[in-house]
């Protein structure tokens, strides 16, 4: 076989594998699989050159203490070839004394640069004297929308439909959110079941209400699990594998 022929076998050799490995997730030889309990799929990856290549910053996680997080910090639980990313995301809580005097709250930020919150997520406030509000920071403009969820007495268990509960789905392709959980009259009324206003994300699914157990400490959950929106630029792995062919292709001539 003549050099140019090795060299196109090579090449050729070479872009097949990484389409194959965009398209079906196959981490590259001798990378790590696995963080835990959670297998690692191209193209993330947590060792250099294990990773796609051309978005460092979206595809590059950490892997300490057998957890795996990606750049915001967020525990990475599941990841889906077919494009989205399971995260975990802490509840958002502003909480009073009996007096009504503020004791602390929490207020985290879901920053994912480029990926976005998938649509099967909802947002969540839980509270009797509470509006939750969802700052919404985007690349061509910033809203806030909300839901109320009012009672003077612990509800019976059941849906999320504003008695105790209030939920709303969340808008498409949104890059950045802060939560705001917000009591109308610092809990006063309702302070001896419900000393907290919560608000959080949460994936379609994983949330069922319980008046009893929720209003006074939403039992003791810390975090959600969310889903996030993830691709290669704007394209599907296959077509930027698809690409790599073209690309190592044109290279040999």
């Amino acid at each position: 076989m003549k050099v140019h022929d090795l060299l196109f076998v090579a090449i050729l050799s070479l872009g097949v594998a990484v389409h194959t490995q965009l398209v079906k997730g196959q981490p590259r030889p001798g990378c790590p699989t696995r963080c835990g309990n959670v297998i690692i799929e191209y193209p993330f990856g947590i060792s250099e050159g294990c990773y796609y290549p051309g978005d460092r910053d979206a595809f590059e996680l950490t892997c300490k203490d057998e957890k795996l997080r990606f750049f915001a910090g967020h525990e990475v639980i599941s990841i889906f070839h077919s494009g989205q990313l399971r995260i975990m995301f802490p509840v958002a809580y502003s909480c009073y004394d009996v007096n009504g005097n503020f004791e602390g709250n929490s207020l985290p930020i879901l920053a994912t640069r480029r990926f976005t919150l998938s649509s099967n997520n909802s947002y969540i406030g839980v509270g009797c004297s509470t509006y939750a509000l969802l700052r919404h920071h985007g690349k061509q403009r910033n809203y806030t929308f909300g839901c109320i969820s009012l009672c003077d007495v612990v509800p019976p268990d059941g849906e999320c439909s504003g008695e105790g509960c209030c939920q709303m789905p969340v808008p498409r392709k949104a890059l950045e959110f802060k939560l705001y959980p917000r009591s109308i009259d610092n809990q006063t009324s309702v302070h001896s079941f419900n000393p907290c206003a919560f608000a959080f994300l949460v994936e379609n699914g994983k949330f069922n209400f319980s008046a009893s157990k929720d209003l006074k400490d939403l039992r003791n959950v810390k975090e959600f699990p969310v889903l996030l929106d993830w691709s290669i630029g704007e394209q599907t792995c296959d077509q930027v594998g698809k690409k790599e062919l073209v690309r190592w292709d044109q290279h040999m001539y």
